[in-house]
């Protein structure tokens, strides 16, 4: 089964593109030299050049702020110092770190050069593992040059705000939440269950790692089996590095990979990560109440992206390969009592 992707409208032109690299970091370049790539929060550019490979991300406000974004911008390059294969940010032609050009915000990174996850690839997924292992161990000084950037909310009140996205996506009775009702129902009858672990069943959590947010197959590259670029750190905050590990335990190969992890690739990417950095005993009970927030919060993101004919297909194809989750993590809630 091939992995659907939802069409997004692009925020501007590949001659748009080439006009404001010129503009505000004095790259010229032509418009057949940039490749226009939207995305459901933004819109990628591409630049081709043999000179100046870059990547261009333009974010509209109202999705992100200057200072959230100046924030991912010296983590990321506080971390290409520390030697993780994270891409720096190209100052522009006055120096900032981010452009705000009307009512869209600009970046300019390098390009590090990656091939995609491979899935089923043992050592890949092993690689990816340890790394997430390495951004956690980061000392609280790399994640102070985010700012004050923690999560608001703590992890149950994260997980009932996704809660009543889903329940929103079953009251709107059209075809596509008629389609999936009886299995968004069978989520929905989770919700006290779930809400009485997190709430009252899990250990205190340290809040202090640095936690990628997005954890997935769709942000880090390989050469061979070596994980040679980490991407996308728009998200990166300061918070509890189990509840970022749950994460990608469920969402690893979403949308780049028809299928999510098996109970063996999930049980291996865990070794992995131990290897580098062990949990203690709270943080590895605590993992199946996490793994399925995580999924609640992950289904809800994937539902606010029906909103037109491309973005149900693609979110159908994806649930049809999570279909099975549910009751996994269910299952796995069971044993631990």
């Amino acid at each position: 089964m091939g992995v659907l992707r939802p069409e997004y409208p692009a925020l501007l032109s590949p001659a748009e593109a080439a006009r404001l690299l010129a503009e505000y970091w004095d790259v010229e370049g032509s418009p057949d030299q940039v490749e226009v790539r939207p995305g459901a929060f933004g819109t990628v550019v591409q630049l081709r050049k043999a000179d100046m490979p870059g990547v261009l991300k333009v974010v509209p406000r109202s999705q992100a702020s200057a200072g959230r974004l100046a924030g991912a911008a010296a983590l990321s390059d506080g971390l290409a110092d520390r030697g993780l294969p994270v891409p720096r940010h190209r100052p522009s032609r006055g120096g900032e770190a981010v452009v705000e050009h009307g009512s869209l915000l600009l970046r300019l990174l390098e390009w590090l050069p990656g091939a995609p996850y491979e899935p089923g690839n043992a050592a890949q997924l092993a690689e990816a593992a340890t790394m997430l292992a390495r951004l956690h161990a980061c000392p609280p000084v790399v994640a102070d040059l985010l700012g004050d950037r923690r999560l608001a909310a703590d992890e149950a009140d994260r997980v009932d705000e996704a809660f009543r996205a889903i329940e929103a996506t079953v009251e709107r009775q059209d075809a596509f939440s008629q389609r999936w009702e009886g299995w968004l129902q069978g989520v929905l009858d989770r919700r006290r269950a779930l809400a009485a672990r997190l709430r009252h069943d899990l250990p205190p959590l340290d809040r202090q790692s640095l936690c990628h947010g997005d954890y997935r197959a769709q942000n880090v590259g390989f050469a061979g089996d070596r994980l040679c670029a980490l991407y996308d750190l728009d998200a990166a905050h300061s918070g509890s590095r189990v509840v970022d590990l749950a994460y990608a335990l469920v969402f690893f190969p979403a949308v780049v990979c028809p299928r999510p992890l098996t109970r063996a690739e999930q049980e291996a990417f865990l070794e992995a990560y131990e290897s580098r950095l062990p949990l203690h005993p709270a943080e590895r009970a605590a993992l199946p109440a996490l793994r399925t927030a995580a999924f609640v919060r992950g289904l809800a993101l994937w539902l606010s992206l029906c909103n037109h004919e491309s973005g149900e297909a693609a979110v159908s194809a994806w649930l049809e390969a999570y279909r099975d989750v549910p009751q996994r993590l269910a299952e796995s809630l069971r044993d631990r009592g």
